[in-house]
């Protein structure tokens, strides 16, 4: 089979598959698939698309699909879109078939999608000894494999006949001649060098520049491969990781995100703050070509919203930790320009009590609604305050003092007045200065810290010492030179040992040397901390997580503290304490928490919910009813707290409305026979005993 043919039946393969997928297909949508795109969109996209369910998610991945391969984003047009539908009208109106069928459908017209117009064109018609032929000169494009110069024939042998595309090697010089079948290609080559050497050239090889045997008729190579490659040349370049983040995460984020997905590296690293404790901080790099933002209308500063959601789950796939937040982000036009090439860097840090969690977080852009997720698994150590242990390793391309920190400050890559700017992915040039940073707990003055560059056979290529710092916690930050490192894979070893060498703590981190002079970095900088010289806000962090890992009394303990450092901006400690008193049936304990904040937060639904149940287990129903419904009205209120208020109706002889809160009951979980049984006697009238 013909290299263009066999490209037309894989095409034709996969639209059929898709069409049996995707019955439902709108007339507009199946002609955008199975006509205006079949040569340009990759199999992966054409199965996705047709699996889709509704027209509007259709729209949407079209719009994506276009701007994936929009050369010039930043621009309203977009250039490859243009050309395209250009294209393809010109070969709909010009290069038609026989028996009407349409351009598109054409040797000729693929081509001319796939490759745009021949530098010029020599038109064989009338020809004695010729059938009708076109010889299309083109001039490659090294950057889609293709080669510097080459040419394409496309024949017909009678009239009414559609021209069809030359092979050489599977089609023969003599095909291209009039008469019988031809069976001298020394002879045929004779006579086509007589009409053109150029076509009979090009009757041997596509490439220009390939040898051929002009004299005996050999046919080169090489020409089925150019053809391949310039028919999957448009698909070459195309990533289809916007698909896989669709497959993963479109219950994640709404749906006009769905097909906006943009790569990104990210750079994940446990430190530690007040009392040791774990921070978990993260920076999330993405192109700033991949970051629309909206204009002033004169253009001087741009603008927009990133939304990120972080999401934490325990070894058991539990959710510790669920926080979302908002940034906006402004730039004027000078400093656009000045971190043109460069990349934005997402930075926060979030506090996590010891174990192995799987992170998720996921960062939206709002003005173009594209995202991109950063996920890693992360061991947190327990780390004893009076043991000497190493935090992870850093690995940086820049540090920073911070004049203006505060002695003693924790923030996000930052202790005290020095600040690392971590590089995803650890990317230094030959000769680079990576910065290592990390943390020496509960050091000794006898202490010794080592780093060593290993290769990939563990061998050392480069190290140093140096004495441990006097205080923990502090980033320990010394510039590692990686001259006489050539490009590969490394790991940066960092190693604490006491003054006899006896190995105390040791952390790891890869390095990559690249063959590149230059390593795009970071230009633009949102950067988000957790306050952690508030013990309340700490304190109440933490107990969240145990909490939701059902360790309850450390849960309760770390409320406690929160409690009493008595910080007004932390109120949650008040009533996330008071739930833990009601878990364990100290309801005058819960009340004397929650009645104060019933006048300062009076819209809280966690004070609403916890008042009610209070007063539910107190037997002051009347009481209980209030907070209860106010509860249900201020968010969506569990079965047990319906079961509570029906109860509390019953209980002040108001059956009607203790039938409408069990009945909400029921309805959120049917799997409760009592409750049911409950409902039955209030419908029927029953005398029933709470």
């Amino acid at each position: 089979m013909r290299i263009g043919a066999a490209r037309a039946f894989a095409a034709l393969c996969v639209l059929g598959g898709a069409a049996a997928w995707g019955q439902d297909l709108g007339a507009d949508h199946r002609r955008w698939l199975e006509e205006e795109v079949p040569y340009i969109i990759t199999e992966r996209e054409a199965e996705v698309f047709a699996s889709l369910g509704n027209a509007l998610e259709r729209e949407r991945f079209v719009a994506a699909f276009w701007r994936k391969r929009d050369p010039v984003p930043g621009t309203p047009i977009n250039e490859f879109r243009e050309e395209h539908y250009r294209r393809l009208d010109y070969a709909n109106r010009e290069l038609r078939g026989a028996a009407f069928t349409p351009g598109w459908r054409t040797d000729r017209g693929r081509m001319y999608i796939l490759l745009g117009p021949p530098r010029g064109i020599e038109t064989f018609e009338f020809h004695n000894n010729l059938h009708d032929t076109q010889l299309w000169f083109y001039q490659g494009d090294r950057r889609r494999d293709l080669p510097s110069f080459f040419h394409l024939i496309f024949f017909r042998r009678q009239e009414a006949a559609q021209y069809r595309l030359f092979v050489p090697g599977a089609d023969v010089p003599g095909d291209l001649l009039r008469g019988p079948a031809r069976s001298f290609p020394a002879r045929d080559m004779e006579q086509l060098l007589q009409i053109s050497p150029e076509l009979a050239r090009a009757a041997l090889a596509v490439d220009a520049s390939e040898p051929v045997d002009l004299v005996g008729g050999s046919a080169g190579l090489g020409s089925e491969a150019v053809l391949a490659r310039i028919e999957s040349s448009p698909t070459l370049a195309i990533r289809n990781d916007d698909l896989d983040a669709w497959e993963r995460y479109r219950d994640r984020v709404s749906a006009e995100y769905s097909f906006n997905f943009v790569p990104s590296e990210a750079a994940f690293a446990v430190l530690h703050g007040p009392d040791t404790t774990p921070f978990l901080h993260f920076s999330v790099e993405l192109d700033l070509a991949d970051l629309s933002m909206d204009r002033s209308s004169d253009g001087a500063r741009a603008f927009t919203t990133l939304d990120s959601t972080l999401e934490v789950t325990d070894a058991e796939g539990r959710l510790i930790l669920s926080d979302a937040r908002e940034s906006f982000l402004r730039l004027t036009a000078t400093q656009l320009e000045s971190v043109h090439g460069s990349t934005l860097a997402y930075q926060d840090g979030v506090p996590l009590v010891p174990g192995r969690y799987q992170v998720m977080l996921i960062l939206r852009n709002r003005v173009s609604s594209q995202y991109t997720v950063a996920e890693v698994s992360v061991p947190v150590p327990d780390v004893s305050p009076d043991s000497p242990a190493l935090s992870d390793v850093v690995i940086g391309f820049r540090t920073e003092a911070m004049a203006d920190a505060p002695p003693g400050v924790f923030r996000t890559f930052q202790t005290g007045s020095t600040r690392i700017h971590p590089a995803p992915g650890a990317v230094f040039p030959i000769g680079g200065i990576a910065h290592p940073a990390f943390q020496v707990l509960s050091p000794a003055p006898s202490h010794l810290v080592r780093r060593a560059l290993l290769d990939e056979n563990d061998a050392v290529v480069l190290e140093d010492s140096h004495p441990a710092p006097k205080s923990g916690r502090s980033l320990v930050v010394e510039p590692f030179h990686l001259e006489g490192a050539d490009p590969g894979r490394y790991r940066l070893r960092v190693e604490l040992r006491d003054l006899a060498g006896a190995l105390l703590a040791v952390t790891e981190a890869p390095i990559t040397v690249s063959p590149r002079a230059v390593i795009r970095r970071a230009g633009v900088f949102v950067r988000r901390s957790f306050d952690a010289k508030r013990p309340a806000l700490l304190a109440t962090a933490l107990g969240d997580q145990y909490w939701a890992m059902g360790r309850l009394e450390e849960a309760e303990a770390l409320f406690r503290r929160a409690v009493a450092a008595d910080d007004p901006a932390v109120p949650q400690a008040r009533w996330k304490l008071a739930a833990a008193h009601l878990r364990a049936g100290r309801v005058e304990a819960a009340l004397g928490l929650l009645l104060p904040l019933q006048y300062t937060h009076p819209d809280q639904y966690e004070v609403a919910v916890g008042l009610g149940l209070g007063f539910y287990l107190k037997r002051n129903f009347r009481a209980a009813v209030v907070h209860l419904e106010r509860a249900a009205a201020l968010g969506p209120a569990p079965p047990g707290v319906l079961n509570a208020l029906g109860e509390s109706w019953a209980s002040l002889q108001q059956p009607d409305k203790a039938v409408r809160a069990f009945r909400r009951s029921v309805e959120i979980d049917p799997e409760q026979p009592q409750i049911r049984e409950r409902l039955r006697s209030l419908e029927s009238g029953t005398p029933h005993e709470p």
